[in-house]
Formats: C-alpha cells, sequence, structure tokens
C-alpha cells in the first residue's frame, strides 16, 4: 500500500511490428508475379499483380532475408519507364537485370539500401521477350539472346559481350562478325529456346521447340574456348 516509483535510466527499446518485420503492418505482402531472382538476400520480383490491379512494369523487393514477403509499397524506383512488361529478372554480382522485350535495364543494388540502389544503365536492343531465352552460367555470368546477337557478361556491365562477333576487331577497330546478321535474325524466333550444360559449359540455342522439321537446328556456344559451332536437325 506504500506508493514508490523506480527510476529507470536506460529504458528498453520497444519492439514494433514494423521494427521486427521492416515493413507496416498495413501493408499488402500477397503480390503475384511473372519474373523473379534472388540478389542481396533479397527476393525482386517484376510484372506483379497486387489484388485486381496488374503492374507489368513493376519490380518489388523482399526485406533482407524474407524471401516470401513483398510490400507493395517496396517498389524499386527507376528513372526511366517505357511501358512495356517485364519479361524476366536475373542477377550477377551486384547487378540486377530487368529484361523486357526491346531493352534491359541494369539497377545497381551494391549498398544493399533500397534508398541507394540506383539505375545504372539501359541496353537498347538487347532485350529479351522470354525467360526461356536466358541461362545462368557456373561462374554466374549472365547469357542471353534476341534477334540481334548473343550476350554475355559476369559482372561488369562494361563489359557486355555480343557473342555474334570476334572478342577482336579488324584493323579499322571495327567489329568482325561470326555469325551474319541476316543468319542469325532468321534462326531466332519467338519459339526460340536456350539450354545449358553445366559438365561442358556450353550454351545450347535451339531453334524452335515446336515439332517442325528444323526445330533440332542448334547453335552451341563453348564458353572454355569462346566459339560457336552449328548442328542441323538429323
Amino acid at each position: 500500500g506504500s506508493s514508490t516509483s523506480v527510476v529507470i535510466d536506460n529504458p528498453e527499446e520497444i519492439e514494433t511490428f514494423d521494427g521486427i518485420n521492416l515493413y507496416s503492418h498495413e501493408s499488402d505482402i500477397t503480390a503475384r508475379y511473372k519474373a523473379a531472382t534472388i540478389a542481396g538476400r533479397r527476393t525482386f520480383i517484376g510484372n506483379v499483380k497486387i489484388g485486381s490491379i496488374v503492374y507489368n512494369d513493376r519490380v518489388l523487393y523482399s526485406p533482407q532475408n524474407q524471401f516470401d514477403v513483398f510490400p507493395s509499397e517496396n517498389i524499386l524506383q527507376v528513372a526511366v519507364t517505357d511501358g512495356s512488361s517485364i519479361e524476366a529478372l536475373e542477377s550477377t554480382g551486384d547487378r540486377l537485370y530487368e529484361f523486357k522485350t526491346n531493352i534491359t535495364y541494369i539497377h545497381n543494388i551494391s549498398a544493399g539500401i533500397p534508398d541507394q540502389f540506383f539505375l545504372e544503365k539501359s541496353l537498347p536492343g538487347m532485350g529479351c521477350d522470354s525467360k526461356s531465352k536466358i541461362i545462368k552460367t557456373i561462374e554466374g555470368g549472365i547469357f542471353w539472346i534476341n534477334e540481334n546477337g548473343a550476350f554475355y557478361v559476369k559482372d561488369d556491365p562494361e563489359e557486355i559481350r555480343n557473342l555474334r562477333f570476334f572478342p577482336h576487331k579488324d584493323e579499322d577497330d571495327l567489329e568482325i562478325e561470326r555469325i551474319k546478321a541476316s543468319t542469325w535474325s532468321a534462326f531466332v524466333s519467338s519459339g526460340t529456346i536456350v539450354g545449358y550444360d553445366e559438365k561442358g559449359n556450353l550454351a545450347i540455342v535451339k531453334r524452335s521447340a515446336t515439332g517442325s522439321s528444323t526445330s533440332g537446328d542448334v547453335y552451341v556456344y563453348d564458353f572454355r574456348v569462346q566459339s560457336f559451332v552449328s548442328g542441323k536437325s538429323a
């Protein structure tokens, strides 16, 4: 029945839902998506549906180490938008690659803090219209194709190569084609797919997944010797 008081000099911090989970309790965290990849201890998803609304040009990211939670406010901010649909997401090093049909955007996520993510580079003409045209190699590099060529990057975006050209240039400092543009564009279509032989470190570009007489035609790129070979359907 006596009145006493205690002075707490160093009160414990109050734990809140937001502080523990890194997103608001009011957030919608149930987005659906068509493209996804993991990078920097987060999952990034693209071409998302929140409720009944589709945002085909939006990328969301999860809180770190919570790979299946996608707060609707966790939007990867970009400096530009073209309104076209995201077809695939992939990552290598500290970069997130956002693939659209006619362009690819490279986001630098090296800071690990969403406020410091930024759009590092845009690659017109280096887009991709399907996840089935993209592979990840055992070295961690990304290989993808479109009607303009076959592209490869391991880490530095400044070192992206179009493998349709030889790695060296001629005496006039011009790139030398090893597969003509007309030959390549006639080979690649919406039905073309890419596979990967991990043991041989080979990218296998197959003309089509259909049952046509030429669907078994292939180009095979050997990463060890940096060369293409072609094969015809039997």
